[in-house]
C-alpha cells in the first residue's frame, strides 16, 4: 500500500493520506458467512436480530470493532470458533488492499478532497484542544454532532462533500461560519498559517490505525479466552518507520507473557506524549509490565510521559488503568479523548459536581458532562 504525502504552500506539516483509514477492523466475516451458506449479509442478519443490520454491515466492512459477545454469537451461527473471525493484519498472507477491494469506494479518490478531510479533522481537534469544555457530549448537545459522527470526522473517514447537509450545517455551527464555503476558507487559512501542524499527524495515520487494530484484536482474544497471538511483529508492504515518523521499532508487540516473575498479571503498556498534554495509545517499551494483584480483566498500563500533575508525580511513572473502576473524588483518573487519555486529579466542588484537574496544562474539566465509559480509574502507579 502506498501512503500519499502532500504538502501545500505555506503549510508546515505534510499531510498523510491513508486510503484505507476507514478499515480499522479487517476480519473474515464476509468470507466465512459465504462459506456457511449465507450469500448476502442480509440473509445472515435475519439470523442474528440482536445485532442491528447497520452495525453488522459496519463490522463486516471493518469500519467498527466487534465486541467479543458479538463474535461469539456469529461464531456459533457459522459453526466456527469466534476467534476464526479475527485477522492478523501483519501476517505475510494478509493484503489489506485485496481485503478491502469489495468495500473500497471509487468515488473517494479526489486528492484535494482527501486532503481537506484531513485538514478539517485537524481543525476540529485543534479547536477542541484549545477549549477543554468541548467534550463529545457538549458537541452533541450544543451543535448536534453525535459522538459516532464526530469520531468519523476527526479521523477523516469520509471526504467533506459526502457528509449529509445536516452534518455540514452542524460543523459550520461548531466553527461559527455561515456555510460550507466559509468553512473551507477558514480551515484552509488555519492550515496555511501552520495552526494545524500539531494535529495533522494524528489524523489519517496508517501506523496509528494499525496499532489500534493490533491492540483491539489482542483485547478481543483475551476476552474470548484464547491464547494471545503476536499481531504486531513486523509490518509488511507498508511505509517505513522513517516515513511514518511514529512508533519506533522497540514498540513492536511481543507475545503476551503468562505471568510476571512473581506470578502477577502482565499488562500491555502504552503511551506517547501529545502536544496538548494527553497520552497517545501508542505501544510503548517495554511491551508489558507486571500489575499488582486484583486488577480487572480490562486493565492496561499507561506511561505518564509528562509531569502533568506536578513534581509530586514525576513523568517516569507508569499508571495502571482499570476501565472497570470509576474514579472518585480524591483519586486519580483518566479521561478518554479519542485515541488518547488525559490524566486528571478527581475533585468535587461545593455543589457536588465532579471535576478533573490537571496542572500542566492548567485545565479543569466538568466530568459530569462526560459519558461514564470515557472515564477510568488509576488503581496503581509504578516507577521505573
Amino acid at each position: 500500500m502506498r501512503v500519499q504525502k502532500f504538502q501545500e504552500q505555506g503549510g508546515a506539516s505534510p499531510i498523510l493520506i491513508d486510503p484505507y483509514r476507514a478499515f480499522v477492523f479487517p476480519n473474515r466475516l464476509r468470507q466465512l458467512r459465504r462459506t456457511a451458506g449465507y450469500p448476502t449479509l442480509l440473509a445472515l442478519a435475519r439470523e442474528v436480530p440482536a445485532i442491528p443490520y447497520i452495525r453488522l454491515s459496519k463490522i463486516e466492512r471493518g469500519e467498527i470493532f466487534a465486541r467479543s459477545d458479538e463474535l461469539r454469537v456469529l461464531g456459533s451461527l457459522l459453526s466456527i470458533p469466534p476467534d476464526c473471525l479475527l485477522i492478523d493484519i501483519n501476517s505475510e498472507e494478509f493484503d489489506l488492499a485485496e481485503w478491502a477491494r469489495p468495500f473500497f469506494s471509487a468515488d473517494s479518490t479526489d486528492e484535494a478532497e482527501e486532503h481537506f478531510a484531513v485538514k478539517i479533522a485537524a481543525a476540529i481537534r485543534a479547536k477542541r484542544s484549545a477549549d477543554r469544555s468541548l467534550s463529545a457530549a457538549t458537541l452533541e448537545e450544543r451543535f448536534g454532532i453525535p459522538p459516532v459522527i464526530l469520531s468519523r470526522i476527526e479521523n477523516a473517514h469520509k471526504v467533506f462533500d459526502r457528509w449529509n447537509p445536516g452534518t455540514v450545517q452542524a460543523i459550520c455551527r461548531f466553527f461559527g461560519v455561515e456555510d460550507a464555503s466559509a468553512l473551507r476558507a477558514a480551515v484552509e487559512q488555519s492550515y496555511v498559517a501552520g495552526e494545524l501542524d500539531s494535529f495533522i499527524p494524528l489524523v489519517s495515520n496508517p501506523t496509528q490505525r494499525k496499532a489500534k487494530t493490533r491492540r483491539k484484536v489482542m483485547e478481543l482474544q483475551e476476552e474470548l479466552g484464547i491464547p494471545i497471538r503476536d499481531v504486531s511483529s513486523t509490518d509488511h508492504g507498508e511505509q517505513s518507520e522513517a516515513d511514518s515518523g511514529t512508533e519506533p521499532s522497540h514498540s513492536r508487540r511481543q507475545e503476551l507473557p503468562k505471568a510476571g516473575a512473581s506470578g502477577g498479571k502482565m499488562l500491555p503498556l502504552y503511551g506517547a506524549p501529545r502536544v496538548d498534554g494527553s497520552i497517545a495509545l501508542t505501544p510503548a517499551y517495554p511491551a508489558f509490565v507486571e500489575a499488582m494483584p486484583g486488577v480487572g480483566p480490562r486493565a492496561f498500563a499507561l506511561k505518564m510521559c509528562r509531569s502533568t500533575m506536578g513534581i509530586a508525580l514525576p513523568a517516569r511513572g507508569i499508571l495502571i488503568i482499570d476501565p472497570d473502576v470509576f474514579p472518585c473524588s480524591g483519586s486519580l483518573g483518566v479521561l478518554r479523548e479519542g485515541d488518547a487519555y488525559r490524566l486528571l486529579a478527581i475533585t468535587m466542588n461545593r455543589a457536588g459536581s465532579l471535576k478533573g484537574v490537571s496542572l500542566n496544562p492548567d485545565i479543569e474539566i466538568d466530568l459530569d458532562a462526560m459519558m461514564p465509559d470515557q472515564l477510568a480509574g488509576v488503581v496503581g502507579i509504578l516507577f521505573d
